[in-house]
């Protein structure tokens, strides 16, 4: 009887730990297991490995003030810099140990991504927001891919968590000028970019008045701490003397041809690649015919534009579009108010069953099986992985 009393005087204590998705095992329902089995069945689905440059990452964190690279094709590593910074301060001498902290900065996101979506979301629709996130392809890619994209992850959460928070907005912003310069740009802008259609403001004559919005404030502040910290990296740059012939802007100029002919013939998987089995849930948001839905159709245009001035084609469509998913899909309380749990259960099922698509170049699997051959040729010394050749780019061959 007491307890009772107790629930009844705290009607929510029980909501802080309990899914509102109530069809699922009584085991899952609890809000930090429900959002854990689903990250980690996301992440067996796509398997691990590590991003095929990560090497050179850590060639560039051994000597963050010197162009280690002579190549003009290859210069433009360098300018994805502070992740390798970050590592030469913490004196990071091995590329295992170089991985072993990207793969930190993985699992630090999702601890950063829970975090939001209880502070973001309202107790009676966390459940489907975290399950939502789980489904998201970016947070499989971040594992997927372990290196610099894991880092950008980190500072687009980190971005998200503090969404009212301007001065630690251009602080993350900052660190992402510094660290990747294109996507981050891209990926805040494109939340300006949402946020404006909602809120009708794209009269320049009003900046002052628009910028009192929180919801355009915000994003602006995220899209000027990634310029400033372009621009410091330009200066740190000058300082040093270091030359970069080409960096990633002017590559994908070089490449146009070459990337739009690809994009062109994979759009149909880069498009799903993009969101998945999501795709339903998008689709229940363009139903509803509101400036909401009108707003995140238009805005998720731009990610898929750059696919074609870029030859890595998903991980820059679910990076660029990560800020936007966030806020415009998985902790839209709108939307999710209009999700059914039967549509949930239809969703469960084809992200289940579905694929793991992932395009560079050309289109990949799940690397889960070669996840399992690099384990147990490491622990049985057997000849199950091609240690003669580079296992940073297997099983990414061409």
């Amino acid at each position: 009887m007491g307890n009772r009393n107790k629930n009844f005087r705290n009607p929510l204590k029980l909501n802080k730990h309990v899914s509102d998705l109530q069809f699922l095992p009584k085991i899952i329902q609890r809000k930090s297991v429900l959002f854990g089995v689903f990250v980690f069945v996301s992440i067996m689905k796509a398997g691990i490995w590590v991003f095929p440059a990560i090497s050179a990452s850590f060639i560039i964190s051994q000597t963050p003030f010197q162009q280690p690279f002579s190549s003009e094709n290859d210069q433009y590593l360098m300018t994805y810099w502070f992740a390798s910074f970050i590592a030469n301060i913490i004196g990071i001498k091995t590329l295992a140990a170089f991985i072993f902290l990207h793969a930190v900065f993985g699992v630090l996101s999702l601890f950063i991504l829970f975090r939001f979506i209880r502070l973001k979301v309202s107790s009676e629709h966390q459940g489907k927001a975290l399950l939502f996130l789980a489904m998201l392809p970016t947070v499989a890619t971040t594992f997927y891919w372990i290196g610099m994209d894991t880092f950008i992850v980190l500072l687009m959460s980190c971005l998200a968590l503090n969404y009212k928070k301007p001065i630690l907005l251009m602080l993350f912003g900052v660190f992402g000028g510094l660290h990747h310069f294109e996507i981050m740009v891209a990926g805040t802008a494109i939340l300006l970019f949402y946020n404006m259609i909602q809120n009708k403001t794209f009269n320049i004559l009003q900046t002052k008045a628009y910028l009192k919005n929180r919801d355009i404030f915000s994003p602006f502040m995220m899209v000027l701490g990634v310029l400033l910290g372009k621009a410091l990296l330009i200066i740190i740059f000058e300082v040093n003397n270091i030359v970069v012939a080409r960096d990633g802007i002017s590559l994908g100029f070089y490449y146009f041809e070459k990337s739009a002919r690809l994009a062109v013939a994979n759009f149909f998987p880069i498009l799903w690649s993009m969101l998945g089995a999501l795709w339903l849930i998008f689709v229940i948001a363009m139903l509803q015919k509101t400036r909401d839905s009108l707003a995140l159709l238009l805005s998720s245009l731009v990610p898929l534009a750059l696919v074609f001035i870029v030859l890595d084609e998903t991980r820059i469509l679910q990076l660029t579009g990560f800020l936007l998913m966030l806020f415009g899909l998985i902790t839209n309380e709108n939307l999710l108010s209009k999700v059914s749990d039967r549509f949930i259960k239809i969703t469960i099922i084809l992200w289940l069953f579905s694929p793991w698509i992932w395009v560079w170049q050309k289109v990949f699997g799940s690397v889960t099986p070669f996840t399992i051959k690099y384990i147990l040729s490491r622990i049985f010394d057997n000849d199950l992985a091609p240690w003669t050749g580079s296992i940073t780019v297997w099983p990414f061959p061409f």
